[in-house]
């Protein structure tokens, strides 16, 4: 549902409701609620290592910095935010 938009390898791209965009391992990428609406995604990462973990824990968490913490413990990595 909504949109968002997908960074990957320093490119930018729209992904609106139905797209279906893979974002490989090793390769920097991120995506971006830059509307006012809410948005939804689903996410099939395989293979998962320890990402079910960090899925899991992050499931209610609200706080952007904790996210960003709690992730690097689970070698993930964030892009910075976009500029507005």
């Amino acid at each position: 549902e909504g949109e968002l938009e997908v960074e990957l390898d320093g490119q930018r791209h729209k992904a609106s409701a139905g797209s279906l965009i893979k974002m490989p391992r090793g390769k920097p990428h991120g995506y971006f609620n830059t509307t006012q609406q809410p948005t939804r995604c689903l996410f099939w990462v395989s293979p998962a290592g320890r990402l079910k973990e960090l899925f899991d824990q992050l499931h209610e968490m609200t706080d952007p910095d904790e996210v960003v913490r709690v992730s690097a413990e689970h070698d993930v990595e964030f892009l910075p935010a976009p500029e507005p």
